[in-house]
């Protein structure tokens, strides 16, 4: 019922509930995504119906290698992903509704300042033990640590059914942990295999930089949009058909074991270049360490520009997390009334088609081929619009602004993803790949566990604050990322122009000393040479620059 002391406004009259609300933004957002989505499959039917797919600009095919290989990784992405999305609505729920039971015995309920530990313990185990953990299930290959770390977070999430505190807090160090590697180490593995495919193809490895790799990235990101908005409604109906907000733990492992049968019996095993034999037969554990990778990061500002961005971002990303439920409860309650319920769901359902935007949206910039360093750094710019303009509306208790706000940045979150994968797969060195990953994520956990420690002091607004200046400061270190490049490769072009201009001169003087000796060559085609030569590297510069 809306509260009578509120004037009515142009929302409240298209919508007399929240649910209604979010129902129809969900509705229109999925609709709009799944269509874009779908549009270029549209097009290439309508093409070979018509008889001119030969003449269509999307009908380039891939490699079977290729195809084979987004075969095998992405239906264990879209599992993992499933079941981590699972847990995400009902996951406050799940701890509040226990009765604790301590190690003197007594038992208390749950509180929201329990909850807020168990999170807090979990965000401390990433960044003391993430690193160490990450290291030793790495050592036996991409295909193995992908393997653990299903199991961990399996474990991780049947750890909620226990009621006793020292159990919860193990269960969620451990599910934390995974949670954090449920990306980066099928990533690692689906970035070595393209390596390995490129390999055979040109007989050399390249950065995996070309559109296959792109391609992939998209269809992960792209699909895991869709694969939240499915696991949120999944969500919903396995605790009401549990009777109990733990009942979404009950199904996210199966999701994980099916994963895990499908890595074991299509995956095969690949390691870092560093973890392979040498002559010797023996393996390179110091160039494995973490202080090995510490110094890989230091040495190369590349590097470390690129994990600042991804530890800001991802922090910023996660201090949303903890602010969007009471900031949006708080304001629908002042449009629609006190009673007023918030859609959790359905409002995480919006959030996960924004991203399903975001995603398509990223796509069509790839094929434009616009360069996705330069699409990072529009999206930090816009996250931080965003994070500003959300507290704007906060505090102006504006609904309309508060909800456009979050939608602008879960968008953003959706072109992060795939083009933050494609920056690491250019930037890290191949033999600490995954260790450089798992450092990049302590100052994450640290500005995260910062935020959550003093929440009762900073507030929803003071936390949307933080989480805008760090996206601000993400922005600068990407575009400070980019004057380094665009100089490294002006200084590329420069030495190629030199070094071509000397093979020119020696040319000429080595024509001119057989002409001495011998009938000189036609004026014509010296005149060739030197136009040939000079369009070859007016053509390199171009491509250098």
């Amino acid at each position: 019922m809306i509260s009578s002391a509120m004037p009515l406004t142009t929302l409240q009259a298209a919508c007399e509930d929240p649910e209604t609300l979010f129902k129809f933004l969900m509705g229109t957002l999925v609709a709009v995504g799944v269509t874009a989505k779908a549009w270029p499959r549209i097009q290439i039917r309508a093409s070979n119906w018509i008889g001119t797919e030969k003449n269509h600009p999307i009908t380039k095919k891939k490699s079977p290698q290729v195809a084979s290989l987004q075969k095998r990784y992405l239906p264990v992405f879209y599992l993992f992903r499933m079941s981590f999305w699972m847990s995400g609505p009902y996951f406050y729920q799940a701890y509040y509704s226990k009765t604790v039971r301590y190690t003197d015995a007594t038992t208390s309920p749950a509180t929201s300042e329990f909850v807020a530990r168990v999170s807090l313990f979990g965000y401390l185990a990433v960044a003391l033990l993430g690193p160490m953990v990450g290291r030793l299930v790495d050592r036996s290959g991409r295909k193995t640590a992908t393997l653990c770390t299903g199991a961990m977070y399996a474990i991780g999430s049947l750890s909620v059914f226990s009621d006793i505190a020292i159990v919860l807090y193990v269960g969620r160090a451990m599910a934390s942990i995974a949670s954090s590697r449920l990306t980066t180490s099928p990533e690692a593995w689906l970035i070595q295999e393209y390596l390995r495919i490129k390999k055979s193809q040109t007989g050399e490895e390249k950065n995996p930089d070309d559109d296959g790799l792109s391609e992939t990235f998209g269809l992960a990101y792209g699909g895991d949009a869709i694969v939240a908005i499915v696991a949120g409604q999944a969500a919903s109906v396995a605790a009401s058909s549990v009777g109990h907000p733990t009942g979404p733990f009950l199904v996210s492992p199966m999701f994980v074991a099916v994963a895990l049968l499908v890595t074991v019996l299509f995956w095969t095993e690949n390691k870092e270049a560093s973890e392979r034999d040498d002559g010797d037969g023996k393996q390179n554990d110091q160039k494995n360490s973490m202080g090995s990778a510490a110094s890989v990061i230091f040495s190369d500002p590349k590097i470390l520009l690129i994990g600042l961005v991804q530890s800001l971002f991802e922090g910023s990303m996660y201090i949303f997390v903890l602010v969007w439920p009471p900031a949006l409860s708080n304001t629908i309650k002042s449009y629609f009334g006190a009673e007023a319920l918030t859609p959790f769901g359905t409002i995480f359902s919006c959030f996960m088609a924004c991203c399903l935007l975001g995603s398509v949206l990223f796509g069509q910039l790839q094929k434009k081929s616009v360069n996705v360093k330069i699409i990072m750094t529009g999206i930090l710019m816009v996250s931080a619009v965003a994070f500003a303009w959300s507290v704007r509306a906060i505090q102006a208790d504006n609904l309309l602004g508060i909800v456009s706000a979050f939608f602008a940045f879960e968008m953003c979150v959706g072109i992060y993803f795939p083009s933050i994968g494609i920056i690491r797969s250019e930037l890290l060195p191949e033999s600490h790949r995954l260790t450089i990953t798992t450092l990049f994520a302590v100052p994450l956990n640290v500005l995260v566990v910062g935020v959550i420690s003093f929440q009762p002091l900073l507030g929803n607004i003071g936390s949307l604050v933080i989480a805008g200046v760090a996206m601000g400061f993400a922005a600068i270190c990407m575009i400070f990322l980019l004057r380094i490049i665009r100089k490294e490769n002006r200084e590329k072009a420069e030495k190629a122009v030199a070094n071509a201009v000397m093979v020119f001169k020696a040319s000429r003087k080595f024509k001119s000393s057989l002409s001495s000796t011998s009938s000189a060559p036609s004026p014509e085609r010296v005149s060739d040479f030197e136009r040939l030569s000079l369009e070859a590297e007016t053509m390199r510069w171009r491509q250098m620059s």
